[in-house]
Parts: structure tokens; sequence; C-alpha cells
């Protein structure tokens, strides 16, 4: 990063930096919040490419016009980012809408399309205001040459409203070590088995699942297994 005579003046030689320790004091400055790391990226274009580093690299969805942006920015076909750009950037990737209305299921689907290398994946909070089309989103996330192979899954009601897709067979789940899911009894058990890289698992209490079901569903847990955590939904005292 050299500095040219006219910026003489600055009082820290900040363009006299090496280039590496230059990146670092930007993405640095772009983790600390989207408006500190928007403004990193009007910087330059060298700088642009160091800050959206680290803003693509966690995404959290939680209002429509944050999903029609990012699904719009995505297709794009005047968009300056390189082909790859999500697929590469993208490592956590949550979906967290709870208010009606928030969006469909073109736009979602866009975005799980292009986010092929994400490794943390939430699919949890009020899902449907998300997706209004339930079966083209299972159909989705069911497909055996679907290419979203994350390491983390936090999903609930997506696949436990049908017995015939509620196991753990497909391969969204086939590199996982943790997982997070609704406790229901529609869920296939012992196809969790098949997990052998889950190491922390963690389950939503349904209320009605009796103990006996319990028991042997935890038989059917991997020999991988680490952790496990059983957690109930707070509910208002009548």
């Amino acid at each position: 990063m050299a500095r040219s005579s006219k910026d003489s003046h600055l009082k820290f030689p900040f363009l006299d930096l090496p280039e590496d320790i230059g990146r670092i004091i930007f993405e640095i400055a772009a983790s600390l919040d989207s408006w500190t790391g928007a403004a990193c990226a009007l910087v330059s274009k060298e700088v642009k490419t160091w800050a959206e580093t680290v803003l693509y690299r966690c995404i959290r969805i939680r209002q429509r016009k944050t999903l029609e942006y990012l699904s719009r920015t995505i297709r794009d076909p005047s968009s300056t980012k390189p082909p790859g750009f999500f697929a590469s950037r993208v490592k956590l990737l949550a979906f967290m809408g709870s208010g009606s209305g928030i969006g469909g299921d073109v736009d979602s689907l866009t975005i799980l399309k292009a986010c092929q290398g994400v490794e943390s994946l939430h699919l949890w909070s009020n899902i449907w205001v998300l997706f209004r089309e339930r079966k083209n989103f299972q159909k989705f996330i069911t497909s055996p040459s679907i290419t979203l192979s994350p390491r983390r899954l936090f999903i609930r009601d997506v696949l436990s409203n049908r017995r015939d897709l509620s196991h753990f067979g497909h391969a969204i789940f086939r590199n996982l070590t943790h997982l997070e899911v609704d406790m229901s009894n529609k869920w296939e058990w012992d196809t969790l088995r098949e997990l052998n890289r889950l190491t922390h698992l963690s389950l939503e209490v349904d209320s009605e699942m009796d103990s006996w079901t319990v028991s042997r569903m935890v038989t059917q847990f991997p020999n991988s297994l680490k952790i496990i955590i059983f957690w109930a939904p707070e509910y208002p005292l009548e």
C-alpha cells in the first residue's frame, strides 16, 4: 500500500503499512457492525473485497427487505460479484423471521441454492413465514443431489409434518457434527444412528412424548455422540 506525496500530511502513515496488516485492520473494523463494514467497503475496490469477506460470512435474515435484497443481489446479472461469491463467502446462514409476510419460498430458495458452502444452517424460527410453499422447500431439502452439506444444522417443523420425510437419511444430514431438532413423535429416530459424525445433539422436548419413546430414542444415538441437551420452551403458567 504505497503512499503518494500528496498524502504526506496524514498523521499516521497508514498507506505505508504492509498490505496484510492493512487488511487485518479493515477486517476487524468491518466486523464491528454492519454500518462500519459498509463504510469500509466504500474506501476502495481492494478494501471492498476485504470487507465483504467479513460482511457476508454470517447472514441472519430477520426482515422481508433483507430477504428480498439478498435474493435480488444474487440474481442480478449485472452484479460485480464473481461467480461462486456467496458459495465461498457465506459460512453461517440463518432464517430468523418471525413476523407475518416476511417473504416467500422463491427468494429463500434462491439464497439457499447460492450459499452452497454454508457450514452452519438455521431453519428455526417460524420458518413457514419464510417458506409459504412448504412442498417446494421440502423437495429441495430432501433431494439426494443437494450440494448443501452443513456441519451444524438447526431445524424445526420442516420435515416432521410428513412421516415419509421425517428421517435422518437425507443427504443434507450426512456431514453433521451438531444438530438441533424438534423432538417430534413423527421422526424415525432409528435413522439417527446413521449420523456417524454427530457429536452434539440438542432436542426440543415435545410435551406429548412419553417416557417409553424417549428411552427407545436414546438407544438409537450414534456412538460418536458426546453431548446431548434436552430443553423445553417456556410456557406461561395458567
